[in-house]
């Protein structure tokens, strides 16, 4: 009698150990579904069935580890900015487990922060060259990278300062080039003593720029020139 009833609280604990490790199998708690199976297997050490699955387990468990150090690294490179670290780790992690929705989502978010500081690197880099650029007075190149970098961070207040300064600094020379060639001309006809068109220049010109030095100084003097 009491070994029927020591055979029934094996086959009971055997049951309840079976149905733990099932549990633990069905949430990917690999660890506790082999110390399950391992425990069972200590109760019926004939049981070929148990000792294969403990020792399946005991792979699924080593590998479910090394997708947690692998996600893990992973993630610390990431953090480092080290995308291509990254990547790689995730891929090796993902040729694992293909199927786990958290490796899957940790790749989505290196991608996504991969490219979020390429485009960060580039706008930093147009801002720097047009800087440059506008030092050496290269309006045009210097207009063209600050719209780029306004492209891909168009709420940027420095870098919409740094265009605004730039269109400004172009206009003001290209408004001073034709001053100059103007002046130059309006100079010719005064020497030339052609006051006439000198002052006609002058007027054109001043319906464009109004109220400029250069030109008021030009037709005074062509005034004076022109009444002697």
């Amino acid at each position: 009698m009491q070994t029927r009833l020591s055979l029934l609280q094996k086959s009971a604990q055997l049951q309840q150990l079976l149905t733990s490790a099932e549990e633990a199998v069905l949430s990917q708690r690999y660890a506790d579904a082999l110390e399950f199976y391992n425990q069972a297997a200590q109760i019926e050490p004939e049981n070929a069935t148990l000792a294969q699955k403990s020792c399946t387990f005991a792979d699924w468990k080593e590998k479910a580890d090394s997708v947690v150090s692998l996600l893990g690294q992973s993630r610390d490179a990431r953090h480092r900015s080290d995308f291509a670290a990254a990547a790689e780790l995730i891929d090796r992690a993902l040729q694992l487990d293909e199927r786990n929705t958290d490796l899957r989502n940790e790749r989505a978010r290196i991608v996504q922060e991969a490219e979020l500081s390429s485009r960060e690197r580039s706008r930093h880099g147009f801002i720097e060259a047009a800087q440059g650029q506008l030092a050496a007075e290269q309006h045009t190149e210097a207009i063209k990278n600050l719209r780029a970098a306004l492209e891909i961070d168009p709420s940027d207040a420095e870098t919409q300062r740094l265009y605004q300064d730039a269109v400004e600094r172009q206009e003001k020379k290209r408004r001073s080039t034709i001053i100059e060639q103007i002046v130059s001309e309006i100079s010719n006809c005064i020497a030339a003593e052609d006051f006439e068109r000198a002052l006609s220049l002058i007027q054109r010109a001043q319906e464009h720029m109004p109220g400029d030095a250069a030109l008021l100084r030009m037709e005074e003097r062509s005034g004076s020139r022109a009444a002697r």
